[in-house]
């Protein structure tokens, strides 16, 4: 996630960017998709910044229907395939410095599941390192299906729970309850990715 040249030439220690918070709803379909629900705080310090950028990385290929929203509604999206940066972009509703702007970004990712013959094995990488620092994040990963999760009792080869991880910073929390997994940390510098990973 990064912020985009203003319409005049600016320097660059004359702005920059950070992200208090990010909070992200996956929601897992039957059919192996993903349906993702952003929301995401922008500190922007100095400017003028008028474009926000998400970017995939690697999974860029896998995104569809990805839309943007600030307080005011929906906001102008540029796809990848006509953007500067080559990842899906939006318009800032207007230049913006010095200010937090909370946008709603939505996606869905194709194929976000692999499916063997007795699991689903959900990877994704949440947060990549092609953005700033985030004060806080808050990953909230929930299947369609009922899936108990597994306990200290279950079995290594127990194929009907739910397991998750999560690789990043350490110091972070995963929880796993029915049909979902939780994945919190606080402090992810720029340089770090998140990942979980939902096995069931």
């Amino acid at each position: 996630i990064a912020g985009g040249l203003g319409p005049t030439a600016v320097r660059a220690e004359d702005r920059s960017l950070g992200i208090p918070s990010l909070d992200v709803t996956a929601l897992v379909q039957p059919d192996g998709s993903m349906q993702v629900t952003e929301v995401v705080t922008y500190d922007f310090r100095g400017g003028p910044f008028t474009v926000g950028i998400r970017s995939f990385e690697r999974d860029l290929e896998q995104i569809r229907s990805f839309s943007a929203a600030d307080p005011d509604g929906p906001l102008e999206v540029v796809p990848p395939s006509a953007s500067p940066s080559g990842q899906w972009e939006w318009n800032l509703r207007q230049p913006t410095s010095d200010q937090q702007v909370t946008f709603i970004l939505t996606y869905l990712v194709r194929d976000a599941v692999t499916v063997g013959a007795d699991v689903g094995d959900l990877y994704w990488q949440f947060v990549g390192t092609d953005r700033p620092e985030i004060g806080r994040l808050d990953i909230l990963v929930q299947f369609v299906a009922p899936i108990p999760p597994a306990t200290p009792a279950s079995a290594d080869t127990d194929t009907t729970v739910l397991r998750g991880f999560a690789h990043g910073p350490t110091g972070g929390l995963v929880t796993v309850e029915a049909s979902a997994v939780r994945a919190q940390v606080t402090d992810v510098p720029s340089d770090r990715f998140v990942e979980v990973r939902a096995v069931a």
